[in-house]
């Protein structure tokens, strides 16, 4: 006998979930990524993107997330998906986002060029320090102190 509570639920083109209603954002999320939601339309395009806002993520799986959406997406609909972000209402969940985690990723790569072309020995917790931080600030101090450390405790110093 079928338990009517429990039943697949089907995704595809012609069975995915509107606004995803009563069901998890992600769901839309893994329908984009099935194809089941046309990501070349801004219909499809809002959609995806409000279901990756509306997880309630953080930013950087929210950016995780997008960064999958425009993977899967072909250029066409990387190009709905790019200027739907850099709209104001899209732009400080994604484009500001991503240009503060690039921005930190610069300024850990310059770090460690310093620090290796001066040939100063850093732990590999140091590195690792330094490759995961996102405080720009705390880069802008380890940037500085590497420019005329002698040694890693010159930079790392509390």
């Amino acid at each position: 006998m079928r338990n009517p509570a429990v039943a697949p639920e089907v995704i595809d083109p012609l069975n995915a979930p509107g606004a995803y209603g009563d069901s998890s954002p992600y769901l839309a999320i893994f329908a984009a990524c099935m194809g089941a939601i046309d990501l070349e339309t801004e219909q499809g395009a809002r959609q995806v993107l409000n279901a990756i806002h509306d997880t309630g993520a953080s930013t950087a799986d929210r950016e995780r997330l997008t960064t999958i959406i425009l993977a899967i997406a072909s250029s066409s609909a990387q190009q709905i998906l790019e200027d739907m972000m850099a709209t104001i209402e899209w732009k400080s969940d994604f484009i500001e986002g991503f240009h503060r985690q690039g921005a930190a990723e610069a300024k850990a790569e310059a770090i460690l060029k310093i620090i290796d072309s001066r040939q100063i020995k850093v732990t590999g917790q140091q590195r690792e320090q330094v490759t995961s931080c996102t405080d720009l600030t705390q880069l802008d101090e380890w940037f500085d102190c590497a420019l005329n450390a002698d040694t890693a405790a010159d930079i790392f110093k509390d």
